[in-house]
């Protein structure tokens, strides 16, 4: 769980039950567009995901991020 909130793909708040008592999980293809736009991700790999999207009807990519 702390390597997902600290790549960005989940976001905690501590409750009643611990750290993680609250957990929003995003959308993994917005955080892996984010991360494309900042150079994190390789250009191959990019494009094999946004592949891979348009094939099973996704659309997130093609969205502005914000």
């Amino acid at each position: 769980m702390k390597n997902l909130a600290s790549l960005g793909f989940i976001d905690a708040k501590e409750g009643a039950s611990g750290e993680y008592s609250y957990v929003l999980l995003l959308n993994p293809y917005m955080v892996l567009k984010k991360y494309h736009e900042e150079g994190r991700i390789q250009e191959a790999k990019y494009n094999a995901l946004f592949a891979r999207a348009q094939e099973v009807g996704a659309v997130d990519l093609i969205q502005p991020v914000g």
